[in-house]
């Protein structure tokens, strides 16, 4: 596995996907507080993510 094998490809796929985690990181700063949000929280991030690895 090489580096261009990975980022040529894959660039469209790798940068829309850590925007959408930052973004939700940002527009939620505050999840720790309630451990019950954060498991749905995360659960909510790990679809999106998929969504987006599958598009």
């Amino acid at each position: 596995l090489i580096a261009s094998d990975i980022m040529e490809p894959n660039l469209t796929y790798v940068y829309p996907h850590t925007r959408i985690q930052t973004t939700v990181y940002h527009a939620f700063p505050v999840v720790t507080e309630n451990r019950d949000n954060e498991k749905e929280f995360m659960k909510g991030n790990i679809l999106i993510s998929n969504n987006i690895k599958f598009k």
